[in-house]
């Protein structure tokens, strides 16, 4: 796991000097290499994926977290970053040990985006070591907007076909009915 391999420390910042180290250090270059791939695996994610402190700052983010936060998120508190508090509920909740979260919330700068969000905690890897949290965002704002114009779609086409019907059934009474022997209706 990139967080345990790098000790607890900040994985980004210290790649180089890891892979420096390592190789100084008469390991083999594949060690390095394998240090070198865990420190860009998660900026091949799509999704961002932040690694938040117990005291709510942002420890490291891949690129697309970047990308949402701006560059220098790092160091931050995540209730400053984000305008949710569902998003600071769910990384206190993770923070304290409660169970993995996962819910929908809603960004609204600088676009408004749908968001699933996962959170969970990181828990040390030793007593006197403090738990960090993971939270991941999914984008699922074309899911969702895929979802209302469907049922849009079906609300509008219904209505539409409810008028003609209408009139036809009005229609069909009315020679059932009252007109029933009038030849010129």
């Amino acid at each position: 796991m990139i967080f345990r391999s790098m000790g607890g420390a900040p994985w980004r910042r210290e790649t180089g000097s890891l892979v420096t180290k390592a190789t100084a250090k008469g390991k083999s270059r594949r060690r390095a290499g394998r240090l070198a791939f865990e420190a860009n695996l998660l900026d091949g994610l799509t999704d961002p994926v932040i690694l938040i402190d117990n005291r709510r700052r942002v420890v490291d983010a891949n690129m697309a977290a970047r990308e949402l936060l701006g560059p220098e998120a790092t160091g931050h508190d995540i209730a400053k970053l984000l305008d949710s508090p569902d998003i600071v509920a769910a990384v206190n909740a993770a923070l304290e040990g409660e169970t993995k979260a996962q819910s929908e919330v809603a960004l609204p700068l600088p676009v408004a985006r749908t968001y699933e969000m996962r959170v969970w905690d990181l828990p040390a890897r030793a007593p006197a070591k403090a738990v960090w949290a993971m939270l991941i965002l999914h984008d699922v704002t074309a899911t969702r907007m895929a979802e209302q114009m469907r049922a849009d779609f079906v609300s509008n086409v219904s209505h539409e076909l409810r008028s003609p019907l209408s009139s036809l059934v009005g229609f069909i009474e009315t020679l059932k009915g009252p007109a029933r022997d009038d030849a010129k209706a």
